[in-house]
């Protein structure tokens, strides 16, 4: 067993030992701590995910960003690409069930990269390098690895990426292979890490 796949176990068992309570009241902290930071305040564009049960939950940043005016997109599946895409998801969007039960827009129009200013990024485990260990199918880092600059539009900074976990989700370290996409900060319930030099 590799190194990354222990990191896999460890970690779900760790979520396995926490109440939907615990999730909520946590999530409800870390939410805030993103909502605080300079890039998301600054940001038009928020790509973020739609979380599952056990994950950081998203809501209520989805939420600040439509009362504020900040546009969100979400991953969804393109079935005739076969792969993930950024689609818009508004207040009213209807949602799906993508695969891995994964929640999606119904009807969401696709959104270039090279427009979003935060990405908000799910994951199993995170160091404070900004290391990150996903659940190996490697979806994130594949959408994560298209233009990470909003060249397009005049003015506009660095696009910054942001590790959501909880605090048990940071380890010591996490290996990192050439193709693995790396955060500029990890928040979790107790802290923001800045993982990067002039993270934003």
């Amino acid at each position: 067993m590799d190194r990354k796949e222990e990191i896999r176990l460890l970690v779900r068992e760790r979520r396995a030992g926490v109440s939907p309570a615990w999730i909520a009241e946590s999530s409800r902290r870390l939410q805030e701590r993103v909502l605080a930071l300079d890039c998301v305040r600054k940001a038009r564009t928020v790509a973020c995910y739609l979380h599952m049960p056990r994950e950081v939950r998203t809501d209520s940043i989805i939420t600040r960003c439509w009362n504020t005016g900040i546009g969100v997109c979400v991953p969804a599946f393109d079935r005739a690409m076969n792969k993930y895409v950024w689609v818009w998801c508004d207040r009213d969007a209807t949602l799906e069930t993508g695969p891995l039960h994964v929640p999606q827009p119904v009807h969401g129009r696709t959104v270039a990269s090279s427009i979003i200013d935060v990405f908000l990024v799910p994951g199993l485990a995170f160091d404070r390098r900004g290391g990150r260990v996903g659940h190996g199918r490697g979806w994130y880092d594949r959408l994560l690895c298209a233009p990470a600059r909003s060249a397009e539009r005049p003015g506009s900074r660095p696009s910054t990426r942001v590790g959501l976990a909880f605090e048990f989700q940071v380890l010591p370290e996490i290996p990192v292979e050439k193709h693995d996409v790396c955060m500029d900060w990890v928040v979790t319930e107790n802290e923001s890490i800045a993982c990067a030099s002039g993270a934003g």
